[in-house]
């Protein structure tokens, strides 16, 4: 069975182009969120899954606990989806569409997690040289674990840089096993 990134992937990318041309990118991937939270609950999940509910029934239920949040557009995406028989995808879908998203805008969120806590200048000048050697706009999200001894641990997408003491004693005791 294909995964579940595979099978999303042209509904995110149609979802995007549809509210790219519409400018209501912000809209749309709030409401996935929304979807794909709602859809996630485990009654709800039971009851999309129901083999005897209908197609149309499974859209309108999730639609119907949606209220009238959602544009007619989204609604209208909710509808081939179950059509398709890939409600299953909502969360997957949001997340790829996210993607595309911070693509777009070249936005990158980076996770740092340092020994001890940063000064506002630290923060600062580490935002502005991993926004220059990344070439994106950074969103910098900073926590503070002491088990990491010292140094630090970052997450950019999926590159991992991990510069902490703790991983650094790691590798040289892995090294000195050999």
């Amino acid at each position: 069975m294909p995964e579940l990134s595979t099978l999303a992937r042209p509904y995110a990318r149609a979802a995007f182009e549809h509210a790219a041309a519409a400018g209501t990118l912000d809209d749309w991937l709030a409401a996935l969120h929304q979807l794909a939270a709602v859809a996630a609950e485990a009654k709800v999940a039971r009851a999309l899954a129901d083999p005897l509910a209908t197609r149309t029934q499974r859209a309108q239920t999730l639609l119907t606990l949606m209220g009238d949040s959602l544009s007619t557009a989204v609604q209208n995406f909710v509808q081939v989806l179950a059509r398709t028989q890939r409600l299953n995808l909502l969360t997957e879908i949001a997340t790829r569409f996210a993607h595309l998203k911070a693509e777009r805008e070249k936005l990158l969120d980076v996770r740092l997690q340092t020994a001890r806590a940063l000064t506002k200048k630290q923060r600062t000048d580490l935002e502005a040289a991993l926004a220059t050697n990344l070439k994106r706009r950074v969103v910098l999200t900073v926590d503070t674990d002491p088990s990491l001894l010292g140094g630090a641990l970052i997450q950019a997408g999926d590159t991992r840089i991990d510069g902490s003491l703790r991983g650094r004693l790691h590798r040289l005791a892995d090294s000195l096993s050999r």
